[in-house]
């Protein structure tokens, strides 16, 4: 009884860590998230504030054009009307200043406009670099989060509530393609006897060197589960049963020749395997109980071995 509870304990503690990590990974996020956000809209009321500034400048510019155009016409107005040359010389001579001080001032506006907006698209520039990091970053936090949300820390593997997401993709492509996958369940056989001798700690132990031995075994495009305590599932993409019930012999063979240490006691392990393919068309609940039927069968003929649809696995393709 007090073994049990400590085991209940000891998930809760774990499920109350996780908890407040997520939390926490939450939070730096949502920090993050509204420091950019802070910075776009600054940025974006300076680029509205050189908006306004532009649109002053090119009103003001406008102005000046059509105030240029106007001595000119008045010029053209007095040359034609004066019959005078001396007054025809000064009033084009007026005009004249009044145009060259009117063309001085938007040469001034203008370069002053220009080096403005070269200093704003340079500031933009540099923004927008600083916020493809920052999103870049945010993004690499949120990928982060997710693989930290659906990975079970002790064994490196899937938890279980990524099952349905993840088989919910091979039946996808079965349905599209027609491409096969199978399913693997094993478990550590009388793991409970490795607690009770060892302790729980070796018993982790235990634990993420099958996971970690299930990591190595299976391709990228596989599925790795942790679905129980000591019970572990595999989810593999476009494989055939055979294909199935050799990986699940591999694995076995690496388990059981591992070595364990507690103190001064080297240990050895076993597991047992059971194995099917998805049919289609089938619930994948109909599938995984296969599977776990055909584990039942490994742990009544004796442990340490594969089970699949057509009976016990004996044999395994190197090449796999």
């Amino acid at each position: 009884k007090e073994n049990i509870l400590k085991v209940v304990d000891d998930v809760i503690l774990s499920i109350t860590d996780s908890y407040f990590e997520c939390l926490e990974t939450f939070e730096k996020f949502d920090s993050a998230l509204i420091e950019l956000m802070g910075s776009i809209e600054e940025s974006g009321e300076k680029t509205f504030k050189l908006l306004d500034e532009s649109h002053e400048y090119l009103k003001q510019d406008a102005q000046q054009d059509k105030f240029i155009l106007e001595n000119m016409q008045e010029m053209n107005t007095a040359i034609k009307n004066e019959s005078k040359l001396e007054q025809i010389q000064h009033s084009i001579l007026n005009r004249i200043n009044v145009i060259t001080n009117t063309l001085e001032d938007k040469i001034v506006n203008k370069e002053v406009y220009t080096d403005r907006v070269s200093d704003e698209l340079e500031r933009v520039k540099s923004e927008l670099n600083k916020y493809k990091k920052e999103t870049e970053k945010l993004k690499s936090q949120i990928n982060e989060c997710q693989l930290e949300m659906i990975t079970d820390k002790l064994t490196g593997l899937h938890r279980k509530d990524f099952f349905e997401t993840a088989v919910n993709s091979l039946i996808g492509r079965n349905n599209r393609m027609n491409e096969p996958f199978s399913i693997i369940i094993f478990d550590i056989d009388d793991f409970k006897k490795v607690n009770d001798t060892y302790g729980h700690i070796t018993g982790d132990e235990v634990l993420k060197k099958c996971g970690e031995i299930v990591r190595r075994r299976i391709r990228s495009i596989d599925f790795g589960i942790r679905f129980g305590g000591e019970e572990f599932l595999i989810l593999l993409s476009n494989a055939k049963m055979n294909v199935a019930c050799s990986v699940a012999y591999s694995i076995l063979e690496m388990i059981r020749e591992t070595y364990f240490k507690h103190n001064q006691i080297h240990f050895q392990i076993t597991a047992s395997f059971g194995v099917t393919e998805f049919r289609k068309g089938e619930n994948i609940k109909t599938t995984v109980e296969r599977a776990d039927n055909n584990l039942y069968k490994a742990k009544r003929s004796g442990k340490n071995c594969v089970f699949c649809d057509n009976g016990k696995f004996t044999g395994i393709d190197r090449t796999i």
